[in-house]
């Protein structure tokens, strides 16, 4: 007697007798997919590679981690700004489909404990593919450099204003202790060192003295930090990628396959079924 229709055991039985339906099945499966991967689109992908120096938490770093700094960088290479400046970089118009498009094409990841970051661009083209994600990478760069300069630059106008001040208050010390050596017991009146005696006044000017020089070091370390300042990031280029990355042969043929087979088992089964 044989086994119902809807069981484990019939379905194997039904299969096992039908059998060249079923190769035929996943024969066509198998055809299909290699035409897919004959005539289908097929994807690229080039990354380049942006490795930082190591980073503590510090003053100069903001108090951040490492981690912290790297996924900061991560969400600003994701910026539409930076991507216009990319695709348009004469500034003129640029279609927003295009935009869009570009950035459901881009990938941009930290290398798991490592200082890198991927930044990965699909296209159809290898070339277009590798160009872009090269020009992602020194486009951050140059922008990481112009904000450099420009934190610099306000930092050395900081320090020029603030030795500016201290050079007057130097020089109001100074004049104070002059006129408090010239005449011992008659503090200059109507000032802030009005009844102060001489030897304070002239510790208070030897003390301005001491500021002005300290912040003259300051700003002079600010002009050659914006002088020579690099920026601390290493461009790894990527190679042109000669496979695609979609279709991925071996996946598409077992897919077919697969496919194959349970379209086969199907019309087998619907074929049992209405037989019956």
């Amino acid at each position: 007697m044989e086994p119902p229709l809807h069981s484990s055991l019939s379905l194997i039985h039904l299969c096992w007798r039908n059998k060249l339906w079923i190769a035929t099945s996943k024969l066509v499966g198998f055809l299909i997919a290699v035409a897919f991967l004959w005539l289908g689109p097929r994807y690229y992908e080039a990354t380049a590679f942006l490795e930082m120096p190591m980073v503590k938490a510090s003053a100069e770093s903001g108090g951040n981690s490492e981690e912290t700094v790297l996924r900061t960088h991560e969400a600003r290479l994701r910026f539409p700004a930076l991507h216009e400046k990319l695709l348009a970089p004469d500034g003129g118009s640029l279609n927003p489909s295009t935009l869009e498009a570009f950035q459901r094409a881009l990938t941009v990841s930290v290398v798991r404990r490592t200082r890198l970051l991927g930044i990965t661009v699909r296209d159809a083209s290898p070339e277009v593919a590798r160009s872009r994600a090269s020009g992602l990478a020194t486009l951050y760069l140059s922008e990481l450099a112009r904000m450099e300069q420009k934190e610099l630059a306000f930092q050395r106008d900081q320090w020029k204003a603030n030795t500016a001040r201290m050079l007057l208050a130097w020089q109001e010390a100074e004049k104070s202790a002059l006129i408090a050596r010239n005449a011992p017991g008659i503090p200059p009146a109507g000032t802030a060192e009005a009844g102060r005696t001489s030897q304070e006044l002239a510790t208070a000017a030897r003390n301005a003295g001491a500021a002005y020089e300290a912040s003259l070091r300051q700003l002079r370390e600010a002009e050659t930090r914006l002088q020579v300042a690099p920026v601390p990031w290493r461009i790894e280029p990527p190679l042109l990628p000669y496979r695609p990355a979609w279709p991925l042969p071996w996946l598409t043929l077992l897919t077919g396959l697969i496919l194959g087979g349970f379209g086969g088992t199907w019309l087998v089964w619907l074929r049992k079924g209405k037989v019956e």
